[in-house]
């Protein structure tokens, strides 16, 4: 039949699996049967299929010239676009950019030739690729006065977002946030209309890179063109607080008061119609816990660390019952257990024992029950000052059915070596091993032995071996070097 589609698949398929030859035969076919085979929508179409099957563009050159076609642009970009498609596997940048040099310069400079570019970068996903798509292709797009497209921006954007969050280091975002800012520098200087799912991509991709006030730009951007507002977006801004550096004057000014930004966000929320969920709250709390680990490194030795912890954490208390209690801005949201672990979290790193103690009441009190985070927290708080009370928190642990893990074991260990018990711990080790499997890691029990052996207690340092062999019976390296020290082992 006359159908150029039928045509269209068969020569590319032919070409792909048997040869150029075979394709050129099924083009003469084409022509005898009516087909318009020199149309640049059928050698599109064929660019298209064989840039999905990975072939060069060399073949489509060749069915065309067979067919008495100039190659276009448009057919480079429908071979691209495929190449930048694939299902399987990784697309192929340097099979682009070989059969780009081989053409004429004028597909080369094409807008749509670029774009099709910055797609197969994005797909490909190396480093040396994106940073070829924003330091070379856009680049060229800006200075010819052409315009990067949507979804090549697309592209570039979601390659950040699946980049790892930043790590929180107080004087630097992470090293491709230069990318997602070429991207946005582009879209403004060539006036790209963004699409809403766009923008919330580029919100959080700044996030995920710790620029929090290119963030709130974003979210100002969004609000000013008055497309809908979402949780989602909100949520996003949350979590990108919660990875936030500290490296512009600006940002530390955002930083410095958690509480004010989070309030200010609430108020936000209310204003265009959008609930504050339990969510929300548990992002929130996870900000002002990335408060005081900034505060951790960042702070003057002359201050009290202890104080700024202590003032993060009742800033997070404040927010905490403002927002389970509900304002004028936002109904009450009931607390999860992810809520009061983290709250819990967050005195016990202000080493605040009693109101940590006292979150885990109310907890039990509002019918959610604790989970072995909830009890590691508290033991932790507890084993600094009294391992007594520690260890009557486990009781009550293993009483709910809920049995002791390598963090536990660490905590108690690492306790009671402080204390200069560290015989005490090994016995305890060894009878939760015994009840519950429970070990800790061979790192902290090792730190046992070696301090049992700087205080020359060579009995407490063998009976260590021994429960070393019967926690690890596979692992004799420990055994052999006290071995090699003289110990009767």
């Amino acid at each position: 039949p006359a159908d150029a589609a039928v045509y269209t698949t068969l020569a590319a398929a032919s070409a792909r699996v048997v040869s150029i030859e075979r394709g050129c035969e099924v083009i003469d076919l084409a022509r005898r049967q009516g087909v318009a085979v020199d149309d640049a929508g059928f050698f599109e179409q064929v660019g298209s299929l064989l840039g999905d099957g990975a072939v060069c563009f060399a073949a489509v050159s060749k069915l065309a010239a067979h067919a008495g076609f100039e190659l276009t642009p448009g057919t480079f970009e429908a071979w691209a676009l495929a190449v930048a498609r694939r299902r399987r596997g990784p697309s192929e940048i340097t099979l682009v950019l070989d059969s780009l040099n081989e053409l004429d310069a004028s597909f080369a400079v094409d807008e749509g030739v670029r774009n099709s570019v910055i797609l197969v970068c994005a797909r490909d996903g190396s480093e040396a690729a994106i940073r070829h798509a924003t330091s070379v292709v856009l680049q060229q797009l800006r200075w010819d006065g052409q315009r990067p497209s949507v979804a090549a921006c697309s592209g570039l954007i979601k390659w950040c977002l699946a980049q790892s969050p930043h790590e929180k280091t107080n004087d630097s975002f992470s090293e491709w946030h230069c990318h997602a800012l070429a991207v946005e520098q582009a879209m403004v200087e060539c006036q790209v209309q963004p699409t809403p799912q766009l923008l919330l991509n580029l919100l959080g991709a700044y996030g995920h890179a710790g620029d929090i006030v290119r963030v709130f730009s974003i979210l100002h951007n969004m609000k000013s063109r008055q497309l809908p507002l979402s949780g989602d977006v909100y949520l996003e801004v949350v979590r990108a607080l919660s990875h936030a550096s500290a490296a512009t004057p600006a940002a530390r000014d955002l930083l410095v008061d958690p509480s004010r930004v989070l309030n200010g966000l609430t108020r936000d929320m209310h204003n265009v119609g959008v609930s504050v969920d339990v969510h929300f709250l548990n992002r929130a709390l996870l900000v002002f816990k990335s408060s005081m680990q900034r505060v951790e490194q960042t702070s003057d030795p002359s201050s009290s660390l202890a104080a700024e912890r202590m003032h993060i954490a009742v800033l997070a208390s404040d927010f905490f019952r403002a927002t389970t209690e509900g304002t004028r801005w936002h109904a009450s949201v009931k607390p999860s257990l992810l809520t009061y672990n983290i709250m819990i979290g967050l005195f016990a790193g202000a080493n605040e024992v009693h109101r940590a103690v006292g979150l885990l009441t109310e907890m039990e009190r509002s019918g959610v029950a604790p989970d072995l985070a909830s009890y590691n927290a508290i033991i932790r708080v507890l084993a600094r000052q009294d391992t007594i009370a520690a260890e009557d928190y486990l009781v009550r642990m293993t009483n709910a059915q809920i049995y002791p893990d390598e963090t536990t074991m660490d905590i108690f260990l690492l306790a009671y070596m402080r204390n200069q018990r560290a015989g005490t711990g090994v016995s305890m080790v060894q009878s939760c091993f015994n009840q519950y499997g429970a070990r800790p890691t061979t790192g902290t029990f090792r730190a046992v032995v070696d301090s049992l052996l700087l205080q020359e207690d060579s009995l407490e340092a063998e009976r260590a071996a021994f429960v070393y062999q019967q926690l690890w019976p596979n692992e004799t390296t420990l055994v052999d070097e006290l071995r090699s020290e003289g110990l009767n082992v």
